[in-house]
């Protein structure tokens, strides 16, 4: 039987089984409106606001790679129905992959690792992060490889979310005042 939880206003969600793992600024919006919203949060994809972005595309400094990434999945009848890295919310399948995230990605950032639960309507997809690092004449093929769902030699997992998902830790959120 899957978990069911409902939002500030009384909307329901079933939760997925599986266990993920989110890092997060200590005092981030992201915390604050999970405990605004009873543990329950959207990606901004999935929220369809006009010149909404996420911290990580505001400073992602490859975006001509984010961009054949993008080029490589809508071109695709397979790829298509897998969510967009553009304003997605993004977790880590694993504790392991997210205290590396953590300490290779973040090593200068005060992120804390969080617990959560994608939505039974939430679509996701589970790809190597190591393809990200391949050089520009190798991007199609390794952003299909990505899409695909292929692991290199020594992967590093992460959890790419449209959708809602929920934090079961939320009533120790601080919210933000200020």
């Amino acid at each position: 039987m899957h978990n069911i939880v409902a939002d500030h206003q009384g909307a329901c969600y079933g939760l997925s089984e599986e266990r993920y793992f989110h890092l997060a600024d200590r005092n981030s919006f992201v915390l604050h409106n999970a405990r605004l919203n009873n543990g329950i949060i959207h990606s901004i994809s999935a929220l369809s606001l006009p010149g909404a972005t996420t911290p990580y595309n505001m400073l992602n400094s490859q975006q001509e790679k984010e961009n054949v990434w993008e080029e490589v999945r809508n071109s695709s009848r397979a790829f298509r129905q897998l969510p967009s890295r553009h304003n997605a919310f993004y977790c880590f399948s694993s504790r392991e992959d997210a205290e590396r995230a953590k300490a290779e990605w973040f090593k200068e950032e005060d992120k804390i690792l969080i617990d959560v639960k994608i939505t039974e309507n939430a679509i996701f997809h589970v790809a190597d992060s190591k393809y990200l690092n391949y050089v520009k004449p190798e991007w199609h093929v390794a952003a299909q490889n990505y899409w695909a769902g292929m692991a290199t030699e020594e992967p590093f997992f992460e959890v790419v979310v449209h959708g809602a998902v929920y934090f079961p830790e939320w009533q120790s959120f601080n919210p933000i005042i200020g």
